[in-house]
């Protein structure tokens, strides 16, 4: 039962990791000067990222996911023309990310995780948050 619940929470990841971040920051393109980092943004009191941290927390996932989270982190602010203007992106974790763009309807997937198009481009202090509807699931 507990497995069911760790895939079923790994799955609930998919819909609340709400941070494809494709983040950190690099010299030619800086996010937000000051203000909240890309942690403060998903610990808001928003409500936006509080299911991802009770199921990190309550079915101790922490070594799971720091290993998802790494794939889910790129060195450098890359906004979202940025991230369509690449075929792959190197992540944290030293695997590539395949970046896919298609059209009619506008559609981008970084290593298959479909892009919220609606949540781009989320300015921290210290990178850049883009939105998924799915977690990237490091290549096997």
């Amino acid at each position: 039962m507990i497995s069911i619940l760790r895939r079923v929470a790994l799955a609930g990841l998919v819909g609340t990791l709400a941070l494809g971040l494709i983040a950190a920051p690099a010299a030619a393109k800086q996010p937000a000067k000051s203000g909240p980092t890309i942690v403060d943004i998903a610990a808001a009191d928003d409500g936006e990222f509080d299911t991802l941290t009770q199921l990190v927390v309550q079915l101790g996932l922490a070594d799971t996911v720091r290993a998802i989270v790494l794939y889910h982190v790129a060195h450098g602010a890359r906004f979202s023309g940025d991230v369509v203007d690449s075929s792959k992106i190197r992540m944290l974790n030293g695997d590539f990310a395949r970046v896919s763009v298609s059209t009619d309807p506008l559609r981008v997937t970084v290593a298959g995780a479909e892009l919220n198009l609606s949540l781009l481009d989320i300015r921290a202090s210290n990178g850049v948050i883009h939105v998924t509807n799915d977690v990237l699931l490091p290549p096997a």
